[in-house]
């Protein structure tokens, strides 16, 4: 057992202790606190503690046709080096004010063409997709997480699961590209997994973070880091990460045809003299390329959540409740990703 472990277990012991002796309000809030993501950055990278390499691995997103992060980390589950336990699909949460603009089956279906695609192209060890969380929390009028109304899926039930066989050693690694609903109610239906997961969003404050109550959650209970909040993918006039050229010396099927088409999108869109769209780059897939190697983060900023949704930085050695990529090498995610497709099948 490492020291945070002993500091946590010797927390719980002395609430049990000091419990009876507080008044029914101060009792209520003596919890523990919430488990923080430990990590070191040097000149080899942002080197995150609970990587091993032998995590079981979830990977849950809302949609798979936009992206190739998704295909990506299937190729190195294929490849044995990722233990991919399970893909939940959670429903986008556009327009979720009006009534949502998108249905879980719609996000089920492009899931399921991509795990066919997958699987029909030669790769092994697909899990089928599982329906996660379909609509936004309401926040409680107490605005107290416990009071939290949980809305539970199958992916929510497969990451509680996959959770507590897990432990804070070598924990259960969340890739999140949607929403993070499925993940905080995973979170509020057993309490007991936030030690034994560590949780990896994109977007956090933008498109996939509509849902502010759930990302204050995963914040406030989880070990967390996201990309997306002060950097992107490289925009042009600079080089797009999947050059197009590069899809010709990968073995052509359709998955490879598919990555291609989205490579292709995200080109066209960022280059149209009218209104050009940014490029995507490769999608939610930057923290899943932090988990097979290090160097591809090179500076990361602790950040706290002081609202709902508001964060702000913190400096080192200060209390924070996630980290937040701030510099990555682009360049050796491109040459990863192409390597691991020209290894197919």
């Amino acid at each position: 057992m490492n020291i945070m472990n002993k500091m946590r277990c010797y927390f719980r012991m002395l609430v049990v202790c000091l419990t009876p002796l507080m008044t029914g309000l101060e009792a209520c809030i003596a919890i523990e606190p919430a488990p923080r993501i430990q990590y070191r950055q040097d000149a080899g990278g942002v080197h995150v503690e609970g990587f091993t390499g032998r995590n079981p691995v979830l990977y849950d997103n809302d949609w798979w046709n936009d992206t190739t992060d998704g295909f990506y980390l299937l190729a190195k589950a294929s490849q044995g080096k990722a233990d991919l336990r399970g893909n939940v699909v959670s429903r986008d949460m556009y327009n979720w004010r009006q009534g949502y603009s998108f249905t879980m089956k719609q996000g089920m279906e492009s899931a399921v063409n991509a795990v066919q695609m997958a699987r029909q192209s030669g790769l092994a060890k697909v899990p089928d997709p599982v329906a996660g969380c379909d609509k936004v929390f309401e926040k409680p009028a107490s605005e107290r997480i416990e009071d939290t109304k949980i809305i539970e899926s199958p992916g929510s039930r497969l990451i509680v699961k996959e959770a507590l066989l897990a432990t804070p050693d070598n924990p259960l690694v969340v890739f999140v590209g949607g929403p993070i609903n499925t993940v905080a109610n995973a979170v509020m239906m057993e309490t007991r997994i936030a030690e034994r997961m560590i949780v990896c969003m994109t977007d956090l404050q933008g498109y996939n973070g509509m849902d502010h109550w759930a990302n204050y959650i995963v914040a406030k209970r989880c070990l967390l880091l996201n990309y997306g909040a002060d950097v992107w993918w490289p925009q042009r006039p600079l080089p797009p990460v999947m050059p197009l050229d590069r899809f010709a010396a990968l073995p052509q099927n359709d998955m490879t045809r598919e990555m291609r088409r989205i490579a292709k999108n995200f080109w066209d869109r960022s280059t149209k003299k009218d209104k050009p769209i940014r490029d995507d780059g490769f999608g939610d897939g930057s923290p899943i390329f932090l988990y097979f190697n290090a160097a591809t983060w090179t500076r990361v900023q602790t950040r706290r959540v002081t609202g709902m949704f508001q964060v702000q930085d913190v400096p080192v050695g200060e209390p924070f409740d996630l980290i937040d990529a701030r510099h990555c090498d682009y360049a050796l995610m491109t040459e990863d990703f192409f390597r691991t497709f020209t290894r197919q099948p």
